[in-house]
């Protein structure tokens, strides 16, 4: 598989116009979405976790074969899961289902925005066999994949806010980042995902 990636993985024009919107779309919500906008409690606010489970999503485009691109989806979200289990026993909770997984792993997902993310989740579930999706390593891709679309599809409603707020937000970071191109100094001033996900969070369990 690993011979066939470059006339594989990518192939269409379709698919860079694709991975373009995916990326430039995550590139404006960094900017201003913070995790009250997705509803997810601030018990779960936990940087240094959400800081490991971003890494781990970044590796994704670092790997050829679809099994260890997988296998960096599967690392994220076991970093998630796992606080949301810490979380629940420490704290007397209801184990965290759906609910509360989803809405964090699209939080990451846009703090992380990995290289090709429509490409890489193409080339999963194009070329993983169908007999290793099962059980875990199914849910967690197919989780990663409605996070995408949630990203693609995302509106003022969608981040508890009103839409003209939406617009406004989407507008100003769009100017923002038309300013940081245009900068000679972009490349020193523009922070980093990480970083971002530093300052948006603000807060450590």
């Amino acid at each position: 598989m690993t011979k066939l990636f470059d006339r594989t993985f990518a192939a269409s024009p379709e698919d860079a116009a694709a991975d373009a919107e995916v990326s430039e779309r995550i590139a404006l919500l960094q900017r201003f979405v913070k995790p009250e906008h997705l509803d997810i409690p601030k018990v779960l606010h936990n940087e240094a976790s959400w800081l490991l489970a971003v890494k781990e999503l970044q590796k994704i485009n670092s790997f050829k074969s679809p099994r260890d691109k997988l296998l960096c989806v599967m690392s994220c979200c076991q970093v998630i899961n796992n606080l949301l289990l810490n979380v629940s026993m420490s704290n007397d909770r209801t184990p965290s289902g759906a609910d509360e997984f989803l809405p964090i792993l699209i939080y990451i997902t846009i703090k992380a925005n990995p290289p090709h993310l429509h490409s890489n989740l193409k080339f999963v579930q194009l070329f993983r066999r169908e007999t290793k999706l099962v059980s875990e390593v199914e849910y967690y891709l197919t989780n990663l994949i409605s996070a995408k679309m949630f990203i693609i599809n995302v509106d003022g409603r969608s981040l508890s806010m009103e839409e003209n707020e939406f617009q406004m937000h989407m507008e100003t970071a769009k100017l923002d980042t038309q300013i940081c191109v245009a900068s000679p100094s972009s490349s020193q001033s523009s922070a980093t995902s990480t970083s971002g996900l530093q300052n948006q969070t603000g807060t450590e369990v």
